[in-house]
């Protein structure tokens, strides 16, 4: 009865919302809140059996829409046919959980079914898949609840003990193509993972693989094409090496899959082989030639269509190359007439080519270096290495890890300073350094700079997943570490939760990537030529950004509020005004400073950052510190002291021409490095990326914003 009232309730809730009905707001709630507090005192003596089914009515009236508060407030305060008074009024502002914007109580809700999970192993009359299916449906409104995983990871497992691991990877297939109906591809991403991983067994390996082939396009579509390349070779791989002849037809769709990653990252001679082979396929094994229906085959036709074009524009000799592969598949005559019909562009377009698509220009992968670019989570990336087939996957194998982190770190506010991170990728034969010496940071005051050296897969006699523990996992936490302001707990501690929601696995899909890498084979690599040729435009230039959905988050900063700021800039005000009690007043009587002040205000400083930057030079000058002294803990210690001790009038004065506008950018900017330990952040950066940090304390610490009314400490400058 319990269970049908709720039902009920949901359907008036939907007639009031479109004004079907005179039930007032104030009546729903109070109905729901009656319901709820029922189902509490009913639950306390309840068996386990009957207590699951209330847990799960209580979670269904949780997330039962609500009419705005200002309808409630309205419905309330206002005349109604129903039975609602103001005393029922008085009792409709729950008390047994916030609010939402759209929902009785979300919290409420995953409480409730979290609980029902965790005793379902003792409720075996409870039918899971009502749960489970509720779930799928409302993936959406619970996607970013805290505990959703833990949640949906619970009842998979229920699942999976009452219908096996296959019934497992449709719930959680299913939950992939409800969140991805609702925009949300991250998700998504996650969930078709796991069933990738439920579906691997003989029986069900078609369904798996055709999971990664969606996992491959998502990737594709978030500008990670490095793991959707390995993604779709793992499908090629698996389909060959079964088997099963209904399975033929996906090793040209994953080879073709892999292309189109090699398009979209750039690495257009890669491209061409993979295309090459991808078509070869289709004919050997589907054998109904290139006809343009099949997606993946004109999607294939379309981009060696754009690469043989662009080919000319660099060199004949590269175009004569790749017409000859295409000549070879068969697509000479195809690409031809579509060029007759619509030449491209030539020339200056390829220099910024689908920058809303791609993650670096075309032929990224001609010359004596090859690039491998990409950008998320305000990190954009450039990999360098020698354009040898060997040094080439070594750098790809990176790259395949870094994007898949990358993504699962989406979520994870990793408090991130933007920033261009470059990495020269070398390969060794034997692991025979120590980690240090394989992972060396450069210094850099603008951007990261940091050479990797990795041992190779087939050469080190070690296995892939030493690879990804000893090597790429290590190095790539390290470069991340360094360009984000966590404190070192807590980046390792979000670290550690990806790898409790499965990212070892998401990192090396059926096989080593080395292995499935080696498809092309170095004959068919040298075919192109690559370093005899070059592409005419910068390799490191061109708008090419990350998706939306991994873009940098720029909202408040983890560890920021306005109200500890504000009292941050009383306290610096108070203390300037004492410990600059000398030096003030001596600049304000300099012409030359007045311009200086009005220049800076121009650019938008506030008095704090000249108050700042006129203490950091008096202090500099009276005691020579650097930049590398400020990184001690011992010497800014010394500076809040100096900071606040009152400045006598016996100090020796600083002259006034030590106070340049580009001395008081460099004293405003070595300043940022203190305000970093202010907001309980850490700096893990030897040589300060200022530009970066800038942007983070601009952005998520209200650096150019945030003020108080406070004595102007410069009048006359305005």
């Amino acid at each position: 009865r319990l269970q049908d009232a709720g039902a009920l309730l949901l359907f008036v809730n939907a007639a009031a919302q479109r004004g079907l009905t005179a039930i007032s707001a104030s009546e729903l709630w109070n109905w729901n809140a009656a319901l709820r507090t029922q189902i509490k005192r009913v639950m306390v003596d309840a068996p386990p059996n009957r207590g699951a089914s209330l847990l799960f009515t209580l979670g269904y009236l949780g997330l039962q829409p609500r009419l705005p508060e200002r309808e409630i407030a309205s419905a309330a305060g206002g005349p109604s046919d129903s039975a609602g008074n103001d005393a029922d009024t008085a009792q409709a502002t729950p008390d047994d959980g916030e609010l939402t914007e759209e929902f009785v109580d979300l919290h409420l809700a995953m409480a409730a079914w979290t609980e029902l999970a965790e005793g379902l192993e003792d409720t075996p009359l409870f039918p899971v898949d009502l749960l489970s299916g509720t779930l799928k449906e409302v993936a959406p409104l619970l996607v970013d609840q805290h505990g959703w995983r833990r949640l949906v990871d619970l009842v998979d497992e229920a699942v999976a003990r009452v219908s096996g691991d296959s019934a497992v990877a449709e719930q959680a297939h299913g939950r992939a193509q409800v969140l991805l109906n609702a925009d949300r591809r991250l998700e998504a991403l996650a969930e078709l993972h796991e069933a990738k991983i439920a579906w691997w067994s003989g029986d069900t390996i078609r369904s798996s693989l055709l999971a990664m082939l969606t996992i491959a396009r998502l990737y594709l579509e978030l500008r990670l094409p490095m793991p959707a390349k390995a993604h779709g070779l793992a499908v090629a791989y698996s389909a060959l090496g079964s088997a099963d002849e209904e399975l033929a037809e996906l090793v040209p769709a994953g080879l073709l899959m892999a292309a189109q990653a090699d398009f979209a990252s750039g690495a257009w001679c890669g491209a061409t082989e993979l295309f090459e082979l991808g078509l070869s396929a289709q004919h050997q094994f589907v054998g109904d030639g290139l006809h343009l229906e099949h997606e993946y085959v004109a999607g294939a036709i379309l981009d060696l269509t754009y690469i043989t074009a662009c080919a000319r524009d660099i060199d004949p000799g590269l175009a004569a190359l790749v017409e000859e592969t295409t000549a070879r598949v068969g697509a000479r005559e195809i690409i031809e007439d579509a060029l007759n019909d619509s030449p491209p562009t030539t020339s200056d377009m390829w220099g910024s080519y689908g920058s809303d698509k791609f993650t670096g220009p075309p032929f990224l992968d001609v010359g004596e270096t090859r690039y491998i670019r990409f950008a998320a989570l305000g990190t954009a990336w450039t990999l360098e290495s020698a354009n040898d087939i060997q040094s080439t996957r070594v750098a790809e194998r990176f790259a395949v890890t870094a994007q898949a982190v990358l993504a699962e770190l989406a979520n994870e506010d990793l408090c991130i300073a933007p920033t261009r991170i470059t990495v020269r990728i070398d390969h060794s034969a034997a692991d025979q350094r120590s980690f240090d010496k394989r992972l060396e940071p450069l210094p850099s005051n603008d951007g990261r700079r940091w050479k990797v050296t990795l041992t190779s897969a087939v050469a080190s006699g070690k296995s892939f997943a030493d690879h990804i523990r000893t090597e790429l996992l290590p190095a790539l936490a390290s470069i991340l570490l360094e360009a984000s302001f966590l404190p070192s707990a807590d980046f390792l501690a979000a670290i550690g939760r990806a790898f409790e929601r499965g990212l070892e696995h998401k990192l090396s899909p059926a096989r080593p990537y080395d292995e499935l890498a080696a498809v092309v084979t170095p004959q068919l690599y040298q075919r192109l030529s690559r370093e005899r040729f070059s592409a005419p435009w910068d390799c490191h230039g061109g708008p090419y950004g990350a998706d939306p959905d991994l873009g940098w988050q720029d909202g408040p900063g983890p560890t920021y509020s306005a109200g500890v700021a504000k009292e941050m800039l009383r306290n610096r005000y108070r203390t300037f005004a004492e410990s600059l009690r000398k030096t003030v007043p001596a600049l304000r009587r300099s012409s030359k400073f007045r311009d200086t002040v009005r220049a800076l205000r121009g650019e938008g400083w506030l008095d704090w950052h000249l108050l700042t930057a006129t203490f950091n030079i008096a202090t500099n000058q009276r005691h020579s510190l650097t930049a590398d002294d400020l990184q001690r803990p011992s010497v800014r210690a010394d500076l809040v002291r100096v900071l606040f001790e009152p400045e006598e009038e016996s100090a020796p004065g600083v002259p006034v021409g030590l106070f340049t506008p580009d001395a008081m950018q460099q004293a405003r900017q070595n300043a940022m490095l203190s305000l970093v330990h202010h907001w309980d952040l850490e700096g893990h950066q030897r040589t300060p990326d200022f530009p970066g940090i800038e942007r983070l304390l601009a952005a998520r610490y209200g650096y150019w914003d945030d003020d108080v009314r406070h004595e102007d400490p410069f009048p006359e400058a305005h």
